[in-house]
């Protein structure tokens, strides 16, 4: 076996592994095999030091496929369907300044059951920059801020979100920021992290905190169910609590169809501009 595949082996059992037990933590760390379906899928996935170069081929495709696809039974809840319009057909009504999206996802293990994982996204422009005329040293400066203020040494930023909405105004500076947070001290501390990308301190006369009287009762946590077509269906939660992670961080150009990644933790994307 050569060297550069026992490297790239290496590789994956430090870091894939990684992923797939935060997947599946509530199993035993060293709980292999065994009956149940979420144990199985577990062990076919955690690399070993046994393995054959194909048997690790295999590992990963069985990953990415089920980070990709799905599983119906573990996964389904991480995919959501989409309202959108095709990218081209979107930069041909509007034209905008440089965006970048913040993406947060609440861990798998706190989601309770049959609820879908809470996310979050925090969205500013940069208005000193045009899609022409910004520079690669200025997208790799971006994306190593987004690391080390996101990032967290690989293991993300938690924004603790809730009922309370944290907003901060200065469309001067790209920035019309609406955070439902925990507490507004909670929402100060994720505008402070997110103007500080670009090294622009806060200006608190610019924000404001929007909470309702009865944020229990109007934002209630088992909002129930309701009746559509003769079927019983959960009501969306409107504001729920959670902590949610970041993930990754995307940079989006007028004319150009795909989005950049500056900066990806969970390996889900390819060509990151940085990565851990």
């Amino acid at each position: 076996m050569s060297n550069d595949t026992e490297r790239i082996q290496d590789w994956h059992k430090k870091h894939t592994n990684r992923k797939v037990r935060e997947y599946f933590n509530d199993i035993e760390k060293d709980a292999i095999g065994g009956v149940e379906k979420r144990n199985v899928v577990r062990s076919m996935l955690l690399h070993k030091e046994s393995d054959s170069a194909l048997l690790t081929m295999m590992r990963i495709q069985l990953w990415w496929e089920l980070r990709v696809f799905g599983d119906e039974e573990f996964f389904e809840k991480f995919k959501d369907n989409i309202y959108g319009v095709p990218t081209v057909s979107f930069q041909q009504q509007r034209k905008f300044q440089p965006q970048i999206i913040l993406h947060f996802l609440e861990d798998a293990d706190k989601v309770l059951l049959k609820n879908s994982p809470v996310r979050g996204k925090i969205t500013f422009r940069l208005m000193d920059e045009t899609a022409t005329e910004i520079t690669r040293a200025k997208v790799d400066l971006l994306a190593n801020r987004v690391k080390s203020i996101f990032g967290i040494g690989g293991t993300g930023l938690i924004w603790k979100k809730g009922r309370k909405m944290v907003t901060y105004n200065d469309w001067n500076k790209g920035y019309g920021l609406q955070l439902r947070s925990w507490s507004e001290a909670e929402g100060e501390r994720m505008i402070g992290k997110v103007l500080d990308i670009q090294n622009h301190s806060p200006d608190w006369s610019k924000s404001n905190l929007n909470q309702n009287k009865e944020e229990r009762e109007r934002y209630p946590a088992v909002p129930g169910n309701q009746n559509i077509l003769g079927e019983s269906i959960k009501k969306p939660r409107e504001r729920p609590i959670a902590d949610v992670r970041f993930t990754h961080a995307e940079l989006h150009l007028h004319g150009r169809k795909k989005p950049i990644i500056l900066y990806d933790r969970t390996f889900r994307y390819v060509g990151a501009v940085v990565t851990d």
